[in-house]
């Protein structure tokens, strides 16, 4: 036992110091970084600093994100209040223990710890893919629940080889993630239910019925939605959270899409992206998860019987492309694909398998080995591509932009509002606060969102406009 826990305790550092070397090249947020050039980032970390600085949430500001997210980065304004850092921080946390459950998931399907390690340690590539990963999102903080359901769902399929699973458990935990992402971004939730469906299925396997797995599953999200909407309802802004982040985030979300046909919708986004990546990132994740199928075919001999192996073995390649179709109507930018990067687990765990099939074992030296190469491509590339608000970069925005902060300066805690733009951050180095509701622009914003900006601005209620 104590031998295994050195084990998990090796494995977990691994994966501590090779995310934060990573993201210390790779993430927006770091110490390597300025406070420029940022707008998702800047805006929920507004919504978290006023949040914990004593504001109501979506009654004195919005924005079209849960309150989940909004807490995780008020986190970091404790741990940094007037930097990113603090993000860095948590996002190093949150990547760790997403490559951790990454490892656990690999260690289901291989027989060695370190074949399951290299698995993990090759994921970072795809998470922090330098064309995608511009800033830090409500994706990223997405993916260690990603991860929990995927460890789920494998655990039910192939966790036999365990002396016990308890299926109940399993599905609860995989109500609380997509709980959790309910309050995160509600748009991710159908992309999870693909992970209830095949647990539900998996589950009868070990003899829980599946009507008992989704009583489990639904206790598990109502445990992790339920204190969020007390606290909601203490701040007395529950019918107000129900507006703004259901009714009206639906009706900015109308406001962008086009009239037109299904193919149409498809050949748009695709032209409109960068046709490369949007061709080949599929393409891989779906070859990845046909060879997973294949390597991983002797595994489906489930006590289900063949029609529930065939399910079971159905489960890579439906999952990959069902995320990739739910992502596809909302992809107006590149970076809304980066909730599919999980799908690249499958070709990696698939390739290390087929690898020990050849008897080629990773040994600990070539762990460490590939976990450098990684960090050295990953950095390199991100740093190569040659971020505007890197520290050796002096571009000219710098100077805007701290010409913007010293004006602000001269007012203590400045209430700000960007109308019709999004946020640039301005107000991060000198404790601003939202000036209205609507304190920035929003993609789709309606009539009545742009008219109630407009009338505070008028109002002359804010210190700073910035048009």
């Amino acid at each position: 036992m104590r031998r295994l826990l050195t084990s998990e305790l090796k494995a977990v550092a691994l994966f501590a110091v090779t995310v934060a070397l990573i993201l210390l090249f790779a993430s927006p947020d770091s110490y390597l970084r300025d406070l420029f050039n940022r707008v998702d980032s800047a805006c929920f970390y507004m919504c978290g600093k006023a949040w914990f600085s004593g504001m109501t949430p979506y009654v004195d500001f919005t924005d079209s994100k849960g309150p989940v997210l909004w807490f995780i980065y008020g986190v970091a304004h404790l741990l940094s209040p007037r930097d990113y850092t603090g993000v860095y921080w948590l996002s190093c946390i949150s990547f760790t223990i997403t490559l951790w459950l990454i490892y656990r998931s690999a260690r289901l399907l291989l027989p060695t710890r370190r074949q399951a390690v290299l698995v993990a340690l090759l994921m970072p590539i795809a998470y922090f893919y330098p064309y995608i990963h511009e800033e830090v999102k409500t994706e990223h903080f997405a993916q260690p629940l990603i991860a929990l359901c995927l460890y789920g769902t494998l655990l039910l399929q192939f966790g036999r080889v365990l002396h016990r699973v308890t299926p109940p458990r399993v599905m609860a935990a995989i109500g609380v993630a997509v709980g959790c992402v309910l309050l995160m971004k509600y748009s991710f939730v159908p992309m999870l239910l693909i992970f209830a469906l095949y647990s539900l299925i998996a589950s009868r396997q070990w003899g829980c019925g599946v009507w008992r797995s989704a009583l489990y599953f639904t206790v598990g999200l109502v445990a992790a939605v339920v204190p969020w909407l007390l606290v909601l309802l203490a701040q007395g802004c529950m019918q107000a959270f129900v507006q703004q982040y259901f009714i009206n985030t639906i009706a900015t979300i109308g406001q962008l899409h086009q009239p037109g046909s299904l193919v149409y919708m498809i050949i748009d986004r695709l032209l409109l992206l960068h046709v490369p990546f949007t061709t080949l990132f599929p393409l891989l994740t779906g070859a990845g998860a046909l060879l997973f199928i294949y390597v991983m075919r002797d595994a489906h001999t489930t006590p289900g019987g063949k029609r529930v192996a065939v399910f079971n073995a159905s489960f890579p390649l439906v999952a990959t492309l069902w995320f990739f179709a739910a992502s596809l109507p909302n992809a107006w930018w590149i970076y809304y694909y980066e909730i599919c990067t999980w799908t690249y687990f499958f070709g990696f765990a698939a390739l290390i398998a087929w690898l020990g099939r050849r008897h080629w074992m990773p040994s600990r030296a070539s762990l460490i080995g590939v976990a450098m190469a990684v960090v050295a491509a990953v950095s390199t590339w991100s740093v190569c591509l040659a971020p505007i608000n890197f520290f050796t970069n002096q571009h000219p925005a710098r100077n805007t932009y701290y010409r913007y902060v010293y004006l602000l300066s001269q007012v203590e805690r400045p209430t700000v509002a960007y109308w019709d733009i999004y946020s640039c951050g301005y107000e991060t180095a000198v404790d601003g606060l939202p000036g209205t509701l609507y304190w920035t622009g929003q993609n789709g914003a309606t009539p009545e969102m742009r008219a109630h900006q407009e009338n505070a601005i008028c109002r002359g209620d804010i210190d700073f406009v910035f048009v």
